[in-house]
C-alpha cells in the first residue's frame, strides 16, 4: 500500500510541479480550476488516480473536467500522502 500511495504521489507532484518542461506524458502541464475547465488525458489520469485513494472523500465524478471537485481531491490526496 505505500508504495503504491508514493507512486500516486509521484505522478500528483508532477502534475502540480511549476517545471512545466519536465512534465511526462500524460501531464505536460500545471492543472488549475479555469473557465472553461480544463479537459485532457492529464484530467482523466488524475481523476482515475485520486479518486482510488482513501485519504480523497470527496464526492468525485468522472466528468473529464478539471474542476473544483477535482481540485479538492488533488488536495486531499496530496495531504493524505504526507
Amino acid at each position: 500500500m505505500l508504495s503504491r500511495a508514493l507512486g500516486l504521489g509521484v505522478a500528483l507532484c508532477i502534475i502540480h510541479s511549476a517545471l512545466a518542461a519536465s512534465f511526462i506524458p500524460p501531464f505536460y502541464r500545471e492543472l488549475s480550476v479555469q473557465s472553461p475547465a480544463l479537459t485532457g488525458a492529464d484530467v482523466n489520469v488524475t481523476q482515475h488516480l485520486v479518486v482510488r485513494d482513501a485519504a480523497v472523500t470527496v464526492s468525485l465524478h468522472m466528468t473529464g473536467k478539471y474542476d473544483a471537485q477535482t481540485a479538492a481531491a488533488v488536495t486531499q490526496f496530496q495531504e493524505g500522502a504526507l
